[in-house]
C-alpha cells in the first residue's frame, strides 16, 4: 500500500464527505495519508495536490465531467465512493477499497468489474435515484433564490 497518499473526497459542499474523511484520516494517520473533503465545484482549483479523487455517490451523474478534469493529470486516480461505505460512514471499508485500488496487480478495468458485479434491489433503486432524481435536486438546490431562502432558514434554526 502506498505511503503518504493524498486523498480527496468530493460532494456538493464537502460536508457529507467531511465526516467520512475525518474517520479515514484517523484510520490512516500512521500511514502518513492526508484525507480532505471539499466541494466538487472547487475541484479544478485544488486537484493537483492529490493522488486520488473519490466522488460521492450522489454525484454519479457528474462523474464523466469530473473524470475529464482529472484526465489532464496522468498520476491521479478517480473513482466513485461505494455507496455502502458512504451511507454507513465505513472508513475501514473505504480504506480497504483504496488499498485494492492501489494494488499494482489489479487494472482499472478489473477494479470496475469487481466493484459492479453484485447489484441488489437497493443498488438498483439507488442507481435510479442517482441517475434521475439527484440531478434535478442538485439543480434546484443550486438555484440562487432557493439557496438564499434555505440558508436564511438554516441560520434561524438556533433561534
Amino acid at each position: 500500500m502506498k505511503k503518504n497518499l493524498n486523498v480527496l473526497l468530493v460532494c456538493a459542499q464537502g460536508q457529507s464527505t467531511g465526516i467520512l474523511a475525518a474517520k479515514l484520516q484517523e484510520l490512516t494517520r500512521p500511514d502518513g495519508w492526508i484525507v480532505d473533503a471539499r466541494s466538487v465545484y472547487d475541484l479544478e482549483s485544488i486537484i493537483g495536490k492529490y493522488d486520488c479523487i473519490l466522488v460521492a455517490p450522489q454525484f454519479k451523474h457528474d462523474y464523466e465531467r469530473i473524470s475529464l478534469i482529472v484526465e489532464q493529470y496522468d498520476d491521479i486516480m478517480v473513482s466513485m465512493i461505494p455507496g455502502q461505505f458512504f451511507a454507513t460512514c465505513d472508513a475501514q471499508g473505504l480504506y480497504e477499497f483504496l488499498e485494492h485500488m492501489f494494488e499494482d496487480t489489479v487494472t482499472i478495468e478489473e477494479r470496475g468489474k469487481n466493484m459492479s458485479e453484485k447489484t441488489s434491489t437497493m443498488d438498483k433503486i439507488t442507481g435510479f435515484m442517482e441517475q434521475y432524481i439527484v440531478p434535478v435536486g442538485t439543480k434546484i438546490s443550486n438555484q440562487r433564490h432557493l439557496a438564499a431562502i434555505r440558508d436564511g432558514l438554516t441560520v434561524m434554526i438556533p433561534v
